[in-house]
């Protein structure tokens, strides 16, 4: 992820130029740094006040190709944690994405301080990117913790998300 800027003061001409940038690479394995498996799905669709699950254990209901449960490869899709979560909400306007707020035992809210409620609101084109190279990384639990919530807040919503794991 890169923040690059440049300010200038039209009066004086003073410009100032900022820049942020943060990389990760991950290798294939378990431990620091290392994971093992990834989904991205790009273009979904929610209608107005829409919510649909996502199960970041096993994928279950979604088939990307390989049967529902498994990764494009067919081989079974289970994680225990995720090293790395990128949302992007593509609307142009209007429609928000709610990530999270399942209020469920059943949520995935490891990223959210443990809260069923805890929740980020992605307005039109913003983006929200989360990574954890701990050994660790952040914890999913098949039949507890393991489904994030994408909720419409709006009159529909397209959007794209993908996570890597082990």
């Amino acid at each position: 992820m890169s923040l690059e800027g440049t300010l200038s003061n039209s009066t004086s001409g003073a410009t100032n130029v900022e820049n942020l940038s943060v990389s990760e690479a991950f290798s294939n394995g378990t431990g620091a740094s290392q994971a093992q498996r990834m989904w991205v799905s790009e273009g979904r669709t929610l209608a107005g006040s829409a919510a649909e699950d996502l199960d970041m254990y096993d994928l279950a209901a979604f088939d990307i190709g390989g049967g529902a449960g498994n990764d494009g490869l067919g081989l079974s899709h289970a994680i225990t944690a995720i090293k790395g979560l990128y949302v992007h909400n593509r609307s142009t306007s209007g429609g928000a994405l709610v990530v999270g707020n399942k209020n469920a035992t059943t949520a995935w809210n490891s990223i959210f301080n443990a809260s069923d409620t805890g929740a980020i609101t992605l307005p039109a084109g913003a983006t929200f990117c989360y990574c954890d190279p701990s050994a660790a990384g952040a914890a999913v639990a098949d039949t507890t913790n393991h489904l994030l919530t994408f909720t419409d807040a709006g009159s529909g919503c397209t959007f794209d998300v993908g996570f890597i794991g082990e």
